[in-house]
């Protein structure tokens, strides 16, 4: 006979229980410790995400009012113009960030540049922008990088330097924040973190490089291009003197043929005046007179045949050819003309795209 098992009283034993504490025991042990590293990750998130959206917001403030803004010195997260070391000034950029930043920026780079920094060589009649842009920003940008001091209490030549406390002590205070770089150990705070644009990286980011070569590249395709249209105007001129010469070399065939016309006239003439001698002599008084005139009208017969050869040949071909050297000119000229007016045409658009890459700057 099979005796039925004993029924198990409800609810947790108490060793079942002990076992429970003790696992939450060993967890507490091994997760508490962990609790103010868990902090200090977001803290450093935290400060790593206001440096970049600040850094990104200080280029973009940069490319589009042409200088960088002053530091916040009183507080009221608007720009205090003159100053070089403060606080980030959050309301003129428009940011919300977790906590406050220091901000010190280059003095060079407060004011916008002169608008005479970049000029393009372009052709007579066409000038660029008067007013500062981007390009004479990256005019400057470049000059500074070979010309700029670094920025007070670092080692670096930048165009700002953020900095985020990240912890109690050097970062209580970031409108005193320590800006000394990795590079000097006496002064560098580690509880500091730190952002900065050099000069050359923020010649790169605002893509100065390929705008300043596409604007120099305009203008020298202008003055080319003005160039091409001096050569066309010389060219056209060679071709109307050109033309002017076969007018002149026509005008002296027809002058020719002119000539050749009135000797036939006088050789026609001739011919008939010793033809009426042969019939005023006839029948001859004196042999020896009538061989003489019909010795003469036959001389003033062969002279006519020549003249007549000679306007029939200046007919058929010298005017011809005359003509034809005028037309080929003429035609030559019009070519000329229309090589020059292409020519034109091209500087004229050339120095538009140069004017255009200048006043638009930075803007696309």
């Amino acid at each position: 006979m099979i005796r039925p098992l004993p029924e198990r009283p409800g609810g947790f034993t108490l060793l079942e229980m002990a076992v429970v504490l003790v696992i939450c025991a060993v967890l507490a042990v091994v997760i508490l410790p962990l609790l103010p590293l868990a902090q200090s990750v977001d803290e450093e998130q935290q400060a790593g995400a206001d440096l970049e959206r600040a850094s990104e917001a200080l280029t973009g403030y940069l490319g589009s009012h042409l200088r960088l803004p002053s530091p916040d010195i009183d507080g009221n997260g608007l720009e205090d113009p003159g100053a070089t070391s403060g606080l980030l000034p959050v309301t003129t950029l428009g940011l919300d960030l977790h906590g406050p930043l220091a901000y010190r920026v280059n003095a060079d780079l407060l004011l916008q540049p002169l608008p005479s920094l970049y000029q393009p060589a372009l052709p007579i009649g066409h000038t660029g922008p008067t007013d500062a842009n981007g390009l004479d920003l990256c005019v400057r940008l470049g000059q500074l990088q070979r010309t700029a001091a670094s920025l007070t209490g670092t080692d670096v030549v930048s165009a700002f330097v953020l900095v985020r406390g990240v912890s109690d002590g050097g970062g209580s205070n970031p409108a005193l924040g320590n800006f000394a770089t990795p590079n000097d150990p006496d002064a560098y705070d580690a509880a500091l973190r730190r952002s900065a644009l050099g000069l050359g990286e923020a010649y790169a980011r605002l893509a100065c490089p390929d705008r300043l070569r596409r604007a120099f590249a305009a203008a020298q395709a202008a003055v080319a291009a003005n160039s091409a249209v001096r050569l066309a105007e010389l060219q056209l001129e060679f071709r109307k003197f050109d033309v002017e010469v076969s007018k002149l070399e026509l005008q002296n065939a027809k002058t020719g043929l002119s000539f050749g016309e009135f000797d036939l006239a006088i050789g026609a003439l001739d011919v008939a005046m010793a033809t009426v001698q042969v019939i005023m002599d006839i029948p001859p008084d004196d042999a020896f007179e009538a061989a003489v005139a019909a010795v003469e009208l036959a001389a003033a017969s062969v002279q006519l045949g020549f003249l007549i050869a000679e306007v029939i040949s200046a007919l058929s071909s010298g005017i011809d050819e005359a003509e034809d050297a005028v037309e080929s000119t003429q035609g030559l000229a019009d070519d000329s003309l229309e090589r020059l007016n292409r020519m034109v045409r091209l500087r004229e658009a050339a120095s538009r795209r140069a004017v255009e890459l200048d006043t638009t700057g930075l803007a696309r």
